[in-house]
């Protein structure tokens, strides 16, 4: 399986049987299907994939927490090869492996997103401060846009978690590696109709979370974002993703205090 479109094709062929395993004996009962491979390709993949069975369909006992479990499990096995890696490329390759299964996770577990109904409780939002936390030790430290979207997710359920002041830290994070990111690819670092989407996103976070300290320039911040995303609306190219980028930090705006 060298090509992503070779994983895709592995995971389909099995997709019917993680199923199977999963609405017959719940997230362990996976778990031991997968480790019936003994191939750590195949495993592998099948842990990076099996998401998109556990999240994005619907199955006799979906939770967060038996996917949550599942997870665990198979970051355990990908940290397991990672340890027994020849060579630093080897190790390097895993953990970056890990750090994706983890960064969704985190991105999963957090009620930032539109139209996204699914309840979820305090024990999600703690477990997806680890899962960010844990990306960030895995993190490539030459890949910004990476580190930016850690302590911008990181942030996100400080947020949920009624932690604005660390939220704004981790968004502050987020939107000053962002812009570093944008200037070191010749995209402007401004929170303006030019602006990049990262940034003007981040920002708007931050000014979210600096609200929720009490900080009266917050809502100015925040309303600078929309007003950018708003501006980008009328570009083909920028539409669909300033209309998500509005979207979104209104829904990140409707967190509940807690």
């Amino acid at each position: 399986m060298k090509t992503v479109q070779d994983q895709q094709a592995f995971f389909e062929k099995h997709r019917d049987a993680l199923r199977a395993a999963l609405e017959t004996d719940g997230a362990p009962g996976a778990v031991r299907w997968i480790e019936g491979f003994e191939d750590d390709l195949e495993r592998r993949v099948l842990y990076v994939f099996g998401r998109q069975g556990l999240v994005m369909e619907e199955w006799e006992g979906r939770s967060f927490d038996a996917y949550v479990e599942f997870v665990e499990a198979g970051l355990a096995d990908i940290l397991k090869q990672a340890e027994a890696a020849p060579d630093d490329e080897t190790r390097t390759a895993r953990h970056q492996t890990a750090h994706a299964v983890s960064f969704n996770l985190a991105a999963d577990l957090a009620e930032c997103w539109p139209d996204d109904d699914d309840p979820r409780e305090t024990r999600h939002f703690e477990r997806g401060v680890r899962a960010a936390e844990d990306c960030l030790t895995w993190c490539a430290p030459d890949n910004l846009h990476a580190q930016s979207a850690d302590h911008w997710i990181l942030g996100t359920h400080r947020l949920s978690l009624g932690d604005a002041s660390g939220a704004a830290e981790s968004f502050g994070r987020a939107f000053e590696i962002a812009g570093q990111a944008a200037r070191d690819g010749g995209k402007p670092d401004t929170v303006s109709a030019e602006g990049d989407f990262a940034v003007i996103l981040y920002s708007g976070y931050l000014g979210i979370a600096q609200e929720r300290t009490g900080d009266a320039a917050g809502g100015s911040r925040f309303d600078r974002a929309v007003a950018a995303f708003t501006a980008q609306l009328g570009d083909a190219e920028m539409k669909d993703d300033a209309e998500f980028g509005i979207a979104q930090l209104k829904e990140a705006r409707a967190i509940p205090a807690r």
